[in-house]
């Protein structure tokens, strides 16, 4: 089987890997954001239980590598709105002239994928940790290059519904800023909301302090994107090496989180 019909869409198999297929030929239609959000809470719930309801790192590994992550990416690749918003951004890249992007947690190089239609000729870089070998190979032939970490020569970040995934979100964006180059942009689509289950209510205060957080790393915000307004633009404007009071902000980043975490709550 070289195509599945999924989600109204025709894909093609080899974007996912086999261990997929099954799963995906059952959402032959398109389904509705809530529909995903309930299948994404289903195996979640599922994963848990086989877990004894710790939440383990060996617990978000088998999460993560579940096949409903498949459906999202197809999801978010063809459902119109999401869809539009994608080009949104990938317009918007075109347009600042940034040559090479990183996705960092970017699924199955849906956005990738898209970005490549509109702008043939830019880099591209998938972060992902959780792909196996034929993906990999597929998303190669596409040329989307996939590494555990975006090169330092990367022009720009895209961080999308990623952040409030992770145990320590803030700590994660330093390490990425830190390993960029001054004038990089910085793509972030977040949702610290409890909207299902895998957004981390740890991370919820920074839905009104993440900026001031990506300020005290060094990153000035710019805007949002025309058309996918969700989504926030900031440069790294600064090089922190050489600014000292960045720098300092920068090694108090560990305590000043508890100090954001009480401004959000």
């Amino acid at each position: 089987m070289n195509e599945i019909r999924c989600l109204g869409s025709t894909i093609t198999t080899g974007l996912f890997p086999s261990s997929t297929h099954d799963f995906l030929a059952l959402f032959p239609e398109a389904i509705s954001i809530d529909s995903l959000f309930h299948q994404l809470d289903t195996a979640w719930d599922n994963t848990l239980a086989k877990h004894n309801g710790e939440t383990s790192q060996e617990f978000f590994t088998e999460y993560y590598e579940h096949p409903v992550w498949a459906l999202n990416s197809v999801f978010a690749e063809h459902d119109p709105t999401s869809r539009k918003h994608r080009q949104a951004l990938a317009a918007t890249i075109s347009e600042l002239g940034i040559l090479s992007i990183a996705d960092v947690g970017g699924g199955y190089g849906g956005f990738l994928r898209i970005l490549k239609e509109i702008n043939p000729a830019v880099g591209a870089y998938l972060c992902e940790p959780y792909l196996n070998k034929e993906t990999k190979h597929s998303l190669l032939r596409n040329n989307i290059n996939c590494l555990p970490a975006p090169p330092a020569s990367t022009e720009g970040y895209v961080l999308l519904d990623v952040l409030e995934h992770l145990p320590d979100p803030l700590m994660f964006t330093k390490a990425l800023v830190d390993n960029a180059q001054p004038g990089s942009w910085f793509f972030f689509g977040n949702c610290f909301f409890p909207v299902i289950k895998c957004h981390l209510p740890s991370t919820f205060f920074l839905r009104q302090t993440f900026p001031l957080a990506a300020q005290l790393m060094g990153l000035q915000r710019v805007g949002v994107v025309q058309g996918a307004e969700y989504i926030h633009a900031y440069r790294l404007e600064i090089d922190q090496s050489k600014d000292p009071l960045v720098s300092a902000l920068n090694r108090l980043l560990p305590s000043l989180s508890s100090l954001l975490e009480n401004l959000g709550t």
